[in-house]
């Protein structure tokens, strides 16, 4: 443990507080960054911060501290860091969103080994409070505001406009493709030329709609190219009917279908998608047939999100002894209630998070009456 005597502490703040100019942020950048370390190595990070901040004004002090706390992060928080580039200035990051990327891209790995072996989301939510710690980011309420792979805001492009790259293979090298829309450019009837078809971006692993209006352009062509797609949203867009090609990833481990304000078609597909591991679906669903929609097979799901009992077959629950994360819906089918009741008791012991909104549910017809009326 350091101990500082309050003497040293005067010098070494009006130390610190001179050679960032007054400068808040690298100020309190500099003052975390010393926090942990030992004598030898804060003298050691103040000569060389004396000497970064020499090659160049104070005007750019501000540049200089943070390449120089960028420089002494360790190779795991580096490409963390550098992910949250693209996305919006100022917007919140979504740490389940920002986790399934980085792991989508083998950029995040649970952490310890055996009993110890952390979780994705741990590992995620630890690289972030190291972060946070040396102010690289800030966190709210699990939250990442901050601010990166291919990011396209829509609103930007009129129809057909293209999307200059650096040379014809830059697509082919692409892992991650982040596009934004928040409904701005809805009137719009086309994709950007150079991502109308995705067939040429190979070696995709992420691919995110964020806010798009599928009513008035279609899918982009090609997506079912896609054969290295680990993670694939639909958060936030308007889409009716999702195509059978959903099913045709044979590495997909995420899948997203968190629509906005639709009653939203979804084919019986699923259940091929072996090696999902998270599964969101939206508030509102039915299948695009009569039957159900079926999960079996799904042995490796670990998150299933808005589960509804009137439009999936609730007795495939039971058979995904992987799940840590469940929530369901249920419109008050008696059978259905009281199948996804038994279901969630005897998980119980097994899941992290689970819980049961109830719709639409009248006990006091007889049409309707409680599973457990004969009980009382």
């Amino acid at each position: 443990m350091l101990l500082v005597s309050a003497p040293e502490l005067q010098t070494l703040g009006k130390t610190i507080s001179e050679l960032c100019g007054g400068l808040p942020l690298i100020t309190s950048i500099l003052g975390h960054s010393l926090k942990t370390v030992d004598v030898a190595a804060r003298d050691q990070l103040l000569h060389e911060l004396d000497y970064y901040l020499t090659r160049t004004q104070i005007s750019n002090g501000e540049t200089q501290v943070l390449e120089l706390s960028y420089n002494r992060l360790s190779h795991e928080l580096k490409p963390c860091l550098l992910y949250m580039g693209p996305f919006p200035e100022g917007q919140d990051i979504q740490v389940d969103k920002l986790c399934m990327l980085l792991a989508a891209e083998d950029l995040l790995l649970p952490e310890g080994s055996g009993r110890r072996k952390t979780t994705l989301m741990e590992s995620v939510r630890n690289t972030l409070e190291k972060l946070a710690l040396k102010r690289l980011v800030e966190v709210q309420e699990d939250k990442v505001s901050v601010t990166r792979t291919l990011a396209i805001y829509l609103s930007k492009y009129g129809d057909g406009d293209a999307i200059r790259f650096r040379s014809h293979d830059t697509r082919k090298k692409i892992r991650s493709l982040l596009i934004f829309d928040a409904y701005e450019s809805h009137k719009k009837s086309t994709w950007p030329s150079e991502i109308n078809d995705l067939k040429e971006f190979s070696s995709l692993r992420a691919l995110d709609f964020d806010g798009v209006d599928f009513r008035a352009r279609k899918l982009p062509r090609g997506m079912d190219k896609l054969v290295m797609l680990r993670y694939l949203s639909f958060r936030g867009c308007c889409l009716e009917t999702f195509p059978p090609s959903i099913s045709k990833f044979p590495c997909l481990e995420t899948l997203d279908l968190r629509v906005k304000d639709c009653n939203t078609a979804i084919p019986d597909v699923l259940s091929n998608m072996k090696r999902l591991r998270h599964l969101f679906f939206p508030i509102m669903y039915q299948s695009d047939s009569s039957n159900k929609l079926k999960l079996l097979g799904l042995e490796r799901l670990e998150i299933l999100v808005n589960f509804d009992t009137g439009a999936c077959n609730v007795d495939d629950v039971s058979q995904l002894n992987n799940l840590q994360v469940l929530t369901a819906i249920s419109d008050g089918n008696p059978k259905d209630l009281e199948a996804i009741i038994n279901c969630l008791d005897k998980k119980a012991a097994n899941l992290h998070h689970s819980s049961l909104n109830i719709r639409n549910f009248d006990c006091y017809t007889r049409e309707r009456e409680s599973p457990y009326s004969e009980e009382c």
